[in-house]
């Protein structure tokens, strides 16, 4: 059974704002970790997480706002041209 692409986007949207929030988090901590530098690379983490997920999320909504934009026009079915009929 194959998903529609939109059914998906509210998923992976949560799914990547998760992601890019939680690994630079935990690079950080890992780095402060290593190198004993006290929390100061797991704040630097944190705050390329917000920025990345802050950046995801004004990328859907204009996404969003852009489908938004242009209404499904009904197909109107061709006329034939009148002109050259007697």
């Amino acid at each position: 059974m194959k998903v529609p692409v939109r059914d998906l986007s509210g998923t992976s949207l949560g799914l990547e704002l998760a992601l890019s929030i939680v690994l630079p988090c935990a690079a950080g901590h890992w780095a402060d970790e290593r190198w004993r530098t006290g929390p100061w690379l797991t704040v630097l983490g944190v705050v390329l997480g917000l920025v990345a997920g802050l950046r995801l999320l004004l990328r859907f909504a204009a996404a969003g706002s852009e489908a938004g934009d242009k209404p499904d026009k009904p197909h109107e079915p061709h006329k034939p041209d009148d002109r050259g009929a007697p």
